[in-house]
């Protein structure tokens, strides 16, 4: 009985630990008011791949609140020279774990930035693109209700792939949580 009573305790101790650790409090990349319109804006980012060490390839996901609306932020970096832009409309699609898919759109033409880096000798060039996608509230939820488990990405009419890890997809829900709050 002992056993039992001490079992019940332990496992109730651990489970009230994991939702104090999951319900801390989100930490915003920026939350303010603006000073002319008077509308609050906040932001919170995840990454769906970060590089390897020594790498620099890396997929970054934001989610951004106006007042009352949602827009959602990418910033890709991608190896090599890329020469073709984001026209508006083109498309990044989510699949989440419960299978439900979710497509946003970007919201305006957005132009590649190439950097290179001399390391060791060798010249490492990539291309970097940062855009904003339409959100909706609805698409929003669902992704705080499911892990985002892969990433397709049309560049022009070139498709690029992610599927984050297990660690990165708990990030990004909780980013979509904090969002809602």
């Amino acid at each position: 009985m002992k056993t039992l009573i001490i079992s019940i305790v332990l496992t109730t101790s651990a489970a009230l630990t994991s939702i104090q650790t999951y319900a801390q409090k989100c930490k915003f990349a920026y939350e303010k008011e603006d000073p002319i319109s008077g509308k609050s804006t906040r932001g919170i980012a995840a990454p769906i791949k970060l590089p390897p060490i020594g790498g620099y390839e890396y997929w970054m996901i934001g989610f951004n609140q106006v007042d009352d609306s949602y827009y959602l932020d990418m910033t890709i970096r991608l190896y090599g020279e890329l020469n073709n832009g984001l026209n508006k409309n083109d498309s990044v699609m989510f699949k989440l774990a419960n299978d439900e898919l979710i497509t946003c759109y970007v919201q305006d033409n957005v132009a590649p930035q190439t950097n290179a880096v001399a390391v060791s000798g060798s010249l490492i060039v990539t291309t970097t693109y940062q855009a904003k996608y339409t959100l909706t509230k609805e698409q929003l939820i669902k992704l705080s209700e499911s892990n985002l488990v892969f990433a397709r990405m049309n560049i022009s009419e070139k498709v690029y792939e992610n599927a984050p890890k297990e660690k990165h997809q708990k990030k990004i829900l909780r980013a979509a949580i904090c969002i809602l709050k």
